[in-house]
């Protein structure tokens, strides 16, 4: 089965469900960090498949592996998270000017405050498994500044900035939070004619390697036919 575009209300509440139960890894993402380190894998100039990403969603280690308890759990879960994927990747390339990244809120006293540090955390998490990958932006004197929200709340270097720096830190939290969308409309369009050149070129090799019934390199169990290769 191929992974759906969109997923409903209800199948991102499962997924997070499933993310936040005692099913998976103590350091399994939740559902905002997913949402972060997910678009940052869709608009980075590196191809990273599913097999060396998921382990890292489930937050597996060496003492704490995820374990199935069946084979239809796994395509079930599994089929979700490539769905919201798609979902992502669908905002991106339909509508990239409206991209709105999936922030948890918390209320204080009555007030509504966005929560923006695990989106932040998800996105850098997925930047430092190619980081030599992101030089050309981190090296750009116009354009290497769209970095710097994310950063600022995603790492832990990045916090301290912020409390230590009075730059920063009298700048309007909500507006922080218009910066980061901000951030990844511009990273995508900074990295969209690399990417497009690399996914080409990536594409024909596995076209040209693979068979249509082999095992699809992506990891995910199926057919090449009715995985990647659509």
């Amino acid at each position: 089965m191929i992974p759906k575009h969109h997923l409903s209300e209800a199948e991102i509440n499962e997924l997070e469900e499933f993310l936040l139960s005692d099913k998976t890894p103590e350091e399994c993402m939740d559902i905002s960090t997913l949402n972060g380190f997910l678009t940052c894998l869709l608009i980075c100039p590196d191809t990273i498949m599913p097999s060396q990403w998921l382990p890292v969603v489930w937050g597996e280690t060496s003492s704490d592996e995820m374990i199935w308890d069946s084979k239809e759990e796994t395509e079930h879960s599994i089929g979700l998270m490539m769905s919201y994927y798609n979902s992502i990747c669908q905002e991106f390339q339909n509508n990239s000017h409206l991209y709105e990244p999936l922030f948890y809120y918390s209320k204080v006293k009555g007030k509504e405050y966005t929560i923006i540090d695990e989106w932040c955390t998800g996105f850098m998490t997925a930047v430092h498994m190619a980081y030599d990958s992101w030089r050309p932006l981190f090296q750009s004197k116009e354009e290497n500044s769209l970095l710097t929200p994310i950063i600022l709340h995603g790492t832990v270097d990045g916090h301290r900035k912020l409390k230590e720096d009075t730059e920063h830190s009298t700048v309007p939290h909500e507006e922080w939070v218009e910066s980061v969308r901000l951030s990844a409309i511009g990273i995508d369009k900074f990295w969209l004619p690399y990417r497009k050149s690399v996914a080409q070129a990536t594409h024909q090799a596995i076209s040209n390697s693979v068979g249509r019934n082999d095992p699809c390199p992506c990891g995910s169990g199926k057919k090449y036919k009715k995985c990647c290769m659509n």
